[in-house]
């Protein structure tokens, strides 16, 4: 009996070290709420639309650990993920350039899919 408990205090260890390991390194989503200074801006160019989108994270104490976009229906979807500030990860602003063809009406922002820039 106390060999299988043991085990299972190891194995719930093992778990929980793998979940902080992950949320260490791979970070977690950033809400809309979690930015500061959004700017969006429109660069329009023979018929061809950039989206320039740069900001912020309101805590000191986090840094940006990746900036990504996928498509979704007719929408970009752009994620950031925010990790602990510590060496080789210390800024907290990203900046990213997104190009817009014809059937994309809009970009929304996180998993909220909040609207933040639209045609």
């Amino acid at each position: 009996m106390i060999k299988i408990a043991s085990y299972i205090s190891v194995f719930a260890l093992l778990i929980v070290t793998a979940i902080a390991f992950v949320v260490f390194e791979y970070g977690s989503p950033v809400s809309r709420r979690g930015l500061s200074d959004l700017q969006v801006t429109t660069r329009s160019s023979r018929g061809h639309t950039t989206v320039r989108i740069d900001g912020g994270l309101v805590s000191s104490s986090l840094a940006v650990s990746s900036v990504k976009q996928h498509r979704k229906g007719r929408s970009i979807v752009v994620i950031v993920r925010e990790v602990p500030v510590r060496h080789g990860k210390v800024s907290g602003t990203f900046h990213l350039d997104v190009d817009v063809s014809d059937n994309i009406d809009e970009i929304v922002f996180g998993d909220s899919h909040e609207v933040i820039w639209h045609r």
